[in-house]
């Protein structure tokens, strides 16, 4: 089984936050690409809903193909932020 060393960098540290959109949402309640309804997550750009890694990785195909930075939970419980171009979680 792979392990991961996510690290975790100040909001104020990501040089792409001048492309989050915080007030982006989506009341779709399934992976645009495949229709998995686990593990969403929400493009913060576009608001493009895709699969998580462990499942089919749409939304790191997503964002592939429009370099689209950020990604959150969507339809969970918890809350994060991930920016793909820093490679790792805002704080």
């Amino acid at each position: 089984m792979a392990t991961h060393d996510y690290r975790t960098i100040s909001k104020l540290d990501c040089p792409h936050l001048n492309e989050l959109n915080p007030a982006q949402h989506s009341d779709k309640t399934a992976c645009e690409t495949c229709g998995e309804t686990r593990n969403l997550r929400l493009c913060m750009t576009c608001g493009h809903v895709g699969c998580c890694e462990s499942l089919g990785a749409h939304d790191t195909e997503h964002h592939r193909a429009t370099t689209h930075p950020f990604i959150r939970p969507h339809r969970c419980d918890y809350e994060w932020l991930w920016c793909y171009d820093c490679g790792a979680f805002l704080a």
